[in-house]
């Protein structure tokens, strides 16, 4: 998991970003956080979020996980 700035968040939106990632698109929030997808049954690499609090969201998925 990682937390992407604007500068990164877009890049990971356009040329960057894998057709076959989950991806939720907010042209409003610049900021996201991008999460690595391990499960074998699921065929997108990664997920992408929108977020205007990506810390947050990144402590809560980290709790989550445990």
């Amino acid at each position: 998991m990682e937390i992407l700035d604007a500068e990164e968040a877009f890049p990971w939106r356009t040329r960057r970003a894998d057709v076959s990632a989950a991806m939720l698109l907010r042209g409003c929030v610049p900021t996201a956080v991008r999460v690595e997808l391990t499960d074998p049954d699921r065929r997108a690499p990664y997920l992408c979020l929108p977020t205007r609090r990506p810390a947050t969201l990144l402590a809560v998925l980290s709790f989550a996980r445990r």
